[in-house]
């Protein structure tokens, strides 16, 4: 195995540690201080933020979630890097990846109460992720043509089956049919009570970010196969 593998597997392990540790531990902390239990359908990812909130904390935070950010970003960087595809793909890829992981960073400091420019995160990062996963898959789908040659054709269509499927999760949380009810989202605030059960914002925020969390799966893929 090359360096540059171990050290890209690496890297998405302390990502899964950091960032699972940054979630619970966060959770936690929203429950033991609140009237209501954090919620994926209806709360929000600033809400987990304990910046400011918690004083002895606060670089904590802030310094677990630029650690998050960067660790987000450093398996692309590597497979742009030592990928030997073509360069515009690469590019693309690198681009849309860091584009999704500071909507993410983002999206865990700007409340709802600034409706528009939460909402425009929220946009950017689904945007993002469709890009990237269409990126991913022409990358992939193109094979040759763009420098790129699976050692096993099964982990080609694999990769394939898994973008279109990323596609459609991602395409499903952004025309999700509760779109129409924006009404409720605008009476949203800060107050997690007067929140719908099931919020769109919500739920397309915290997808939106798991979707991205699974490109990496992918990347793995064209990297090592």
């Amino acid at each position: 195995m090359e360096t540059y593998e171990i050290i890209y597997i690496i890297s998405l392990l302390v990502l899964v540690v950091t960032f699972s540790v940054f979630i619970v531990v966060s959770i936690y902390n929203y429950n033991k201080g609140g009237v209501k239990k954090y919620n994926l359908f209806s709360n929000f990812l600033y809400e987990l933020n304990g910046f400011r909130r918690y004083n002895k904390l606060s670089y904590t935070y802030f310094g677990a979630l630029i650690l998050v950010l960067v660790l987000m970003i450093f398996p692309y960087f590597i497979f742009f890097l030592k990928q030997r595809g073509d360069l515009a793909y690469r590019i693309l890829i690198l681009i849309f990846s860091v584009v999704s992981s500071a909507s993410i960073f983002a999206l865990f400091f700007v409340k709802i109460s600034t409706y528009k420019v939460h909402l425009a995160f929220d946009c950017l990062l689904s945007s993002s992720n469709i890009c990237l996963l269409l990126t991913h898959a022409l990358f992939i789908g193109m094979g040759e043509k763009a420098g790129f040659i699976f050692s096993n054709k099964t982990f080609s269509v694999l990769a394939l089956i898994l973008g279109v499927i990323f596609v459609l999760v991602e395409l499903c949380l952004m025309l999700n049919p509760s779109y129409k009810k924006w009404f409720k989202m605008m009476s949203v605030n800060n107050d997690a009570q007067s929140r719908p059960k099931y919020c769109y914002l919500s739920v397309l925020e915290c997808g939106s970010m798991f979707v991205y969390f699974s490109t990496f799966i992918l990347l793995t893929i064209a990297l090592f196969a």
